[in-house]
């Protein structure tokens, strides 16, 4: 049985019945967060594929950073969580790539093997989120999760309603133009 870490109970072999890229048993809401998980090690991807679906996310796993960028071309990814030792890439490169295209997308790196300067590297040239170390609390990773996705919505929210002000407000000077015009040609009928 996989362990999420050494502090949590195994998980059923039912609830692992499927392999990272495969559906899960559950249905997920069409309108479900979509989430990116990139680690080379598939039984990490399968434990947090299964924790992450039974939170209600659409979850994409990816082996390679090659994979995470092709998925993140054809997904709106709201938030991608990415280990930092991989075989092609570092997580820190592979993040700031992502950032580079796909700014409003939230940034989580993890690790086995933290140290000062990967944390610092990470927030300077990833612009992570957060930082979270293997072996992880699954409560608290949830609430990382939680958390970005929920600014990823407010981001993306404020952008929708900015988009919006600015097209009202041109629609609101075409109209006040509009009516300017016609109190000009009311006021040279009654001169």
């Amino acid at each position: 049985m996989l362990r999420a870490n050494s502090a949590t109970a195994p998980l059923p072999a039912r609830d692992l019945a499927f392999a990272p890229g495969e559906a899960a048993t559950e249905p997920v809401a069409a309108d479900a967060h979509i989430i990116l998980i990139v680690d080379d090690e598939p039984p990490t991807l399968l434990v947090l594929r299964f924790i992450f679906r039974r939170e209600g996310y659409h979850v994409l796993t990816a082996e390679t950073a090659a994979e995470a960028m092709a998925l993140m071309s054809r997904q709106a990814v709201s938030l991608v969580l990415v280990d930092q030792n991989m075989p092609d890439m570092t997580g820190i490169e592979l993040l700031k790539q992502i950032r580079q295209k796909w700014p409003d997308a939230f940034r989580v790196l993890f690790t086995a093997y933290p140290d000062a300067a990967t944390i610092a590297n990470a927030i300077n040239e990833g612009h992570v989120f957060h930082y979270i170390t293997k072996p992880w609390d699954n409560d608290h990773l949830r609430a990382v999760v939680r958390e970005g996705v929920r600014r990823y919505e407010l981001t993306h929210n404020r952008r929708r309603l900015g988009a919006q002000v600015i097209k009202q407000t041109v629609q609101l000077q075409a109209r006040n133009v509009s009516l300017e015009q016609k109190v000009a040609e009311r006021a040279a009928e009654v001169d």
